[in-house]
């Protein structure tokens, strides 16, 4: 009987200094099985700006922003309402039935403070929001299997979003192409983790003719392997097709006019056919000297 008293003494202090650990530098909070605040830690307290005496008592949704009946769920991020309104997230421990709490409750709540990490994905996802209201951005696993295509993207190549979703890229690309090795090797370089980037000619719906300015960037997980590619794109078309028309224009300038030009010091740089047969020169003889 006094092994057993002993081990039972030394079970108690054990648990006291845990529990004023946990005072101390956890934020924690004792729940009763109606969801009662029963006690809170120091650290919390401090944390959240509230004395002891103003929650106890009070139902969890005196500090959980927008809880309202509902039951705190483990490994989930919440609001917390501090008093001097500052913004706190965090992440929830939950244990049901823990030794050692205040007497009625039979829940501790651990409260892990994750506003940095909240703040940076909002951030994240701010920018992301941005940058997909002004480009196309569709995303493909690594064989290349479409996952998500947004707005912009659906609009450029003319497709509703349940006709792209499971298809494969190469719907959008010449079947001469999308039958090439190069192709082949294009895919293979992105499940490798390579980026590539330029201009592509690809098919739109009803085989519209689309150019992009284009970035495949794999995705990395934590363990550093690639595990899917997102596409940021441009709709390039009108200026390809501009560009077109300007070289078709000069193209049919050369052909009926004799045309010249010039660096800025006067020297040839280059002459066309009908301007060589005008002068009667080879390109050669010209090329260098002065007008």
């Amino acid at each position: 009987m006094i092994f057993t008293s002993r081990t039972d003494r030394l079970a108690r202090a054990s648990m006291q200094s845990k529990l004023n650990l946990f005072e101390q530098h956890l934020s924690t909070l004792e729940i009763s099985s109606s969801g009662k605040i029963l006690h809170v830690s120091q650290h919390c307290l401090s944390q959240i700006g509230y004395q002891l005496t103003e929650l106890v008592g009070q139902p969890l949704n005196r500090i959980f922003k927008g809880l309202g009946n509902a039951t705190i769920e483990a490994n989930t991020d919440y609001k917390i309402d501090t008093k001097n309104k500052r913004s706190l997230w965090v992440k929830v421990d939950v244990i049901d039935q823990a030794e050692g709490l205040t007497e009625g409750a039979n829940t501790l709540l651990t409260l892990f403070d994750v506003s940095e990490h909240k703040a940076q994905n909002m951030d994240y996802s701010g920018q992301i929001a941005a940058i997909s209201k002004s480009q196309a951005i569709i995303e493909f696993d690594l064989n290349g299997v479409i996952l998500f295509a947004n707005d912009n993207f659906l609009k450029t190549m003319g497709y509703e979003r349940h006709e792209v979703i499971g298809q494969h890229h190469s719907m959008f690309a010449d079947a001469e192409y999308a039958a090439s090795e190069e192709y082949k090797d294009f895919w293979l370089a992105l499940k490798r983790g390579e980026f590539n980037s330029g201009e592509y000619k690809r098919v739109g719906k009803n085989a519209k003719e689309v150019w992009i300015q284009a970035t495949y960037n794999p995705i990395f997980d934590t363990n550093d392997q690639p595990f899917k590619v997102v596409k940021y794109a441009s709709d390039i078309t009108q200026s390809k097709i501009q560009a077109a028309d300007y070289e078709g224009q000069l193209d049919a300038i050369s052909k009926s006019l004799a045309v010249i030009e010039f660096n800025m010091d006067g020297t040839i740089i280059s002459a066309n056919d009908n301007f060589l047969s005008v002068m009667g020169y080879s390109l050669n003889e010209h090329f260098g000297n002065h007008h």
